[in-house]
């Protein structure tokens, strides 16, 4: 009664803004209020951190007023959490994250607060089943002894979950996704990593568990070589839309990849895809989205980069993979390989039956697919859904509104077999309202020669047949066949440090303000780097790709989303969040201080911090009497 009584007089003199508990192994259940990050002592209590996750998320009371959990130093083996309740918004969402958050999500070492799946093959790290939850800062490793189906976080609330931060390491030949929503709408997922790690492991080969340091033999990679490319892997992410829609998804500074088509969106509207880095996509590429509408896609990087001991299973390494859209804009992205894989593509449109089922709101296999939403395909069947081929050949338009430029599609390696922009014109209607689906003002250079492009089942093996559209309409009229040029890139499979795709500091480069900026076909605001663009700044063109030529510009930007070069920190506001300041704090930066670290123009700012008076009595800067009701 006696903490009770405590932690609601301490709750009445709070702020507005929600409440933060505190977690710590060393803390205690019982003793302890969790509103301070401190372990528990009999000196100390009780104000003092709580022991337990399931305490300390008990404590975001009504959860209508939203709250943060914040977890200390230590390892959650399977905690299986149940993030519950309709949380606010705004100040009032409700938030599990680290005490530490990491300064750069690239490097394990930086993360402070880890959550593992070693024990069960079916079990979830943390289920979302509540509005307004965002999951935060976290290092979360999948060694799960069987070899399927864990779901790492699952949400299936209805709206608002935010994913951001975390590092998501999945062991090889383990299936199964790590993101998945299930008609959840208004999600965020920022600037995380993930991966299978260590990537490149071919079928039964032996290698040294980066985690435990033991050798581990004879993982089923199912029928590919590899098991990063494992065809029964699942997603890394899963945007699912079975028989529940979905809209307004934000999918920014990813870092992923090492796996079989590591991201789907099925049956939602106005996705948001930007500023992310896709390395060694298989089969269907970065992002398959199918009966989707209202897509930007703009200033990612497609990269294909297998290491030199690597069985070759790139298959058909792409950015964006589709069957079915209305409205989709694919603009200033960056495809580049270096690999042995013949196809290297930008965009694929290839109806099949598997497609029928997710394109219309008929049913595929029986029972499988109940597509509500867009159904954005107008596809009529003619035949028994099961059939393998094509059911809608004659009877649909799979799409419209296509418009793919300004991007930068290239494959160095002369024995790699790639593929240019691939489309199927024909699919979309005869007359389409303004804008009419367009490729323009690209960059392809493929010197392999095998194709440029392709379209409605033509393919065009230099990039002057792409242009000329012999039996076909003319492609990228305004585009350029050459080589680009960026300041680091090799071809040889398994080098390093040969991947950054910004133009040279020179500033001499074909893609440099060749791209189009118009009304009608708009260069992005920023880049990459979030650093503005030529075009967006009224100066006319922008250039071609994900990056920006910045004259006297330094190698690394501020405003690249990692702290590197002259960077204190990354982002503008307080610490924490998507505001990166690599650990350090008030205490850190002024001794003896406390309050709120923030960050300006990748400057740490020390004014929200203030040394509390020494005065007996007082801990944090508040009274504490001994005394409780």
């Amino acid at each position: 009664m006696r903490k009770l009584w405590f932690f609601i007089a301490l709750l009445a003199s709070l702020p507005a803004d929600a409440a933060v508990f505190y977690q710590r192994t060393g803390g205690n259940d019982t003793a302890c209020n969790g509103l301070f990050d401190v372990d528990h002592s009999i000196g100390v209590a009780p104000n003092c951190a709580e022991a337990t996750i399931s305490a300390c998320l008990a404590d975001i009371t009504p959860r209508s007023n939203g709250g943060t959990c914040s977890l200390g130093l230590g390892i959650h083996t399977n905690p299986a959490l149940v993030l519950d309740g309709n949380c606010g918004t705004g100040a009032q969402r409700c938030i599990l994250k680290a005490t530490n958050m990491p300064g750069d999500i690239t490097n394990s070492s930086t993360y402070s607060t880890r959550l593992d799946n070693n024990t069960s093959a079916t079990a979830l790290l943390i289920a979302i089943t509540g509005n307004n939850w965002t999951v935060s800062g976290f290092y979360i490793r999948n060694d799960a002894a069987a070899l399927s189906g864990p779901r790492l976080i699952y949400s299936t609330a209805s709206t608002g979950t935010t994913i951001s931060e975390n590092r998501i390491e999945i062991r090889p030949g383990v299936r199964g996704e790590s993101l998945w929503f299930n008609g959840t709408s208004n999600v965020t997922v920022d600037h995380n990593w993930m991966h299978t790690f260590p990537g490149c492991i071919n079928a039964g080969q032996s290698y040294v568990s980066p985690w435990t340091g033991a050798t581990v033999t004879g993982d089923n990679c199912g029928g590919q070589n590899r098991c990063d490319f494992n065809t029964d892997s699942g997603s890394i992410i899963l945007f699912n839309g079975e028989g529940v829609s979905s809209s307004n998804l934000t999918f920014t500074r990813n870092d992923y990849g090492h796996w079989q088509n590591p991201m789907r969106i099925h049956n939602a509207w106005t996705i948001y895809y930007a500023r992310n880095k896709c390395t060694n996509a298989t089969n269907h590429g970065c992002l398959e989205a199918d009966d989707v509408r209202g897509v930007v896609m703009e200033n990612n990087i497609a990269d294909i980069d297998i290491a030199s001991n690597c069985a070759d299973e790139i298959l058909q390494s792409s950015l964006f993979d589709t069957y079915c859209f209305d409205d989709l804009v694919m603009r200033n992205n960056t495809s580049v390989g270096h690999g042995l894989g013949w196809e290297q593509q930008l965009d694929s449109l290839a109806p099949n039956a598997g497609a029928d089922a997710r394109c219309t709101d008929v049913n595929g296999s029986p029972g499988s697919w109940v597509v509500v939403g867009p159904n954005v395909g107008n596809c009529v069947p003619v035949q028994s859904e099961t059939d393998p081929d094509d059911v809608c050949q004659g009877g649909h338009d799979w799409y419209q509104h296509l418009r793919i430029y300004n991007n930068i599609v290239y494959n160095g390696k002369p024995s790699s077999g790639a593929a240019g922009i691939y489309m199927n014109m024909s699919d979309r209607p005869a007359v389409e309202t303004p804008p009419v689906s367009i490729a323009n003002y690209n960059l392809i250079n493929l010197p392999s020669g095998n194709r440029a492009g392709g379209d409605n089942e033509v393919s065009y093996v230099s990039f002057a047949s792409w242009q000329a559209g012999v039996g076909s309409q003319p492609h990228d009229v305004n585009g350029l066949g050459v080589a680009p040029v960026f300041r680091q890139y090799c071809n040889t499979i398994g080098s390093t440090s040969c991947s950054n795709y910004r133009p040279p500091l020179s500033g001499i480069a074909p893609q440099i303000n060749a791209g189009v900026n118009t009304a009608t076909l708009p260069c992005p605001t920023v880049d990459y780097d979030n650093q503005p663009r030529g075009g967006a700044s009224g100066n006319g063109a922008c250039d071609i790709g994900a990056f920006e030529f910045q004259a006297g510009g330094p190698a690394e930007f501020c405003g690249d989303g990692i702290i590197n070069g002259a960077d204190q920190c990354e982002g503008t506001g307080a610490c924490g969040g998507s505001v990166l300041c690599g650990g350090e704090t008030c205490a850190s930066q002024v001794p003896g201080s406390t309050g709120t670290l923030s960050c300006v123009s990748c400057a740490f700012v020390t004014s929200g911090c203030t040394v509390p008076p020494t005065t007996p009595g007082m801990l944090n800067g508040a009274h504490v009497t001994g005394k409780f009701p």
